[in-house]
């Protein structure tokens, strides 16, 4: 199958019936304008948009059709919220969506799911079950990154001082990898990417924690993410892509698309991983050998809401995304057979 490039601004039905990307034209981000924030819905195999009563820094979805999301409000106690993909579709108001809601006594900045789910807050790390009852939680008098993943029996946390977390039955160990806060990581054949407000992107396999990839850039690393074979990415202040290929550490794909911070990454499968800043959501997929204009990998645009914080795939190969405007739920054209 060819995959076609589709991205918003000015792409007709025609151009998606007959996969011309040379007749498609492109939003190219210099600065949030609410004016150009705006999409085309013949992009979109289905969209749907959902208002919150407050914003949530971070939103992940489990048991294959759930999804499960942290609110932050100015003031006072937040909230974790979990409810079905199927009620999100057609919702415009949070109040009429069917959903499971706990008070929790601190926002959450990050949540990530597996077994359980798993939280972090400015100064605290949660395990709640998918009934979003409290299993564990532990004060973090440094305070508490970003970098929050799953294992497949516990998950790592982080600190502002540099410092990761393991837990799992066992127990709790931990150990320094970074000299500021830790923003995000990702873990899996034994190795946990990180990468830190200290300007880093780090790999260390956690077996000898021997630090196997350890690079420095002009600005905070903010969100990393690795496919699960050879391949990571992590993105910067600047708004800059950085891949990276295990086999290769000494080179590096670099995408300058996005004209704003990366706030998150997360790959769908071996090849295919979005990103976020404050305009736009994109999706890349590096397996598109034909150049053209714009960026050589980029697959899909969406666009719509401001300051986009976290997104997820789900099991059907849909995204959910969140942002200072509510929620979004789409599947692009480009995902289908």
């Amino acid at each position: 199958m060819k995959k076609s490039r589709i991205v918003d601004e000015n792409v007709t039905e025609e151009d998606i019936k007959n996969h011309t990307e040379e007749e498609i034209s492109v939003y190219r981000p210099e600065e949030v304008d609410e004016d150009s924030l705006s999409y085309e819905e013949e992009a979109y195999v289905f969209i749907d948009y959902i208002s919150l009563d407050w914003p949530s820094q971070t939103v992940d979805c489990f048991n294959s059709n759930n999804v499960v999301i942290g609110t932050n409000p100015n003031e006072g106690d937040g909230k974790i919220v979990s409810f079905d993909l199927e009620d999100f579709k057609g919702s415009k108001d949070g109040d009429k969506l069917k959903h499971n809601e706990k008070t929790i006594p601190k926002p959450l900045n990050r949540i990530r799911c597996k077994n359980a789910i798993y939280g972090v807050s400015d100064d605290g790390f949660y395990i709640y079950n998918f009934d979003l009852e409290t299993l564990h939680s532990k004060d973090m008098v440094e305070g508490a990154g970003y970098g929050l993943c799953t294992t497949e029996d516990g998950a790592y946390f982080s600190s502002m001082e540099g410092m990761v977390y393991k837990i799992n039955d066992k127990g709790l160990d931990t150990f320094k990898v970074h000299k500021g806060s830790i923003e995000s990581l990702s873990f899996g054949n034994n190795l946990l990417f990180s990468c830190s407000t200290d300007r880093s992107a780090k790999v260390t396999d956690v077996r000898s924690r021997d630090v196997v990839f350890d690079k420095k850039y002009a600005c905070d690393i903010n969100a990393i993410d690795f496919n699960q074979e050879n391949i990571f990415v992590f993105g910067d202040d600047a708004g800059l892509l950085r891949v990276v290929d295990l086999r290769s550490l000494d080179t590096c794909i670099n995408i300058d698309w996005h004209k704003t911070s990366i706030s998150s990454v997360r790959w769908k499968d071996s090849d295919v991983f979005i990103s976020s800043s404050d305009q736009q959501v994109c999706i890349f997929d590096l397996t598109l050998e034909e150049d053209w204009t714009y960026e050589k990998y980029l697959l899909f645009v969406h666009q719509g809401q401001k300051f986009y914080k976290d997104m997820c795939f789900t099991s059907s190969d849909s995204v959910v995304t969140t942002s200072i405007d509510g929620l979004c739920l789409f599947k692009p054209i480009s995902f289908e057979e």
